[in-house]
């Protein structure tokens, strides 16, 4: 054999960083930024509505809105949900690139 042939494990892990270059990294990095933009704007929106805000509801249902008070505590949960969700596909976007790097 020369040296231009792949064995079948080589080929097998270069199809996997061929997998994750076009479609895992694109589309996790684009999760967390996006993930991290839209904490800020559930942090703000939760803001605006406690100081009563007209234009930001939080809405359980259509016509059944949560009160003013309360619209506070659940922008910060769902602030907080999307940065933990923007630092766990951080660190899986790590570890793949150090897959691709290896």
């Amino acid at each position: 054999m020369n040296s231009s042939t792949y064995s079948k494990a080589n080929l097998f892990k270069l199809t996997i960083k061929s997998f994750l270059i076009l479609f895992c990294v694109p589309i996790l990095s684009v999760w967390t930024v996006g993930s991290l933009i839209c904490a800020a704007i559930s942090l703000i929106a939760a803001l605006l509505g406690l100081f009563g805000w007209n234009g930001i509801a939080m809405n359980i249902s259509p016509g059944h809105a949560l009160p003013g008070i309360l619209g506070f505590p659940a922008g910060l949960l769902l602030a907080f949900l999307l940065v933990l969700s923007s630092y766990y596909t951080r660190c899986f976007l790590k570890k793949s690139l150090q897959f691709i790097k290896s």
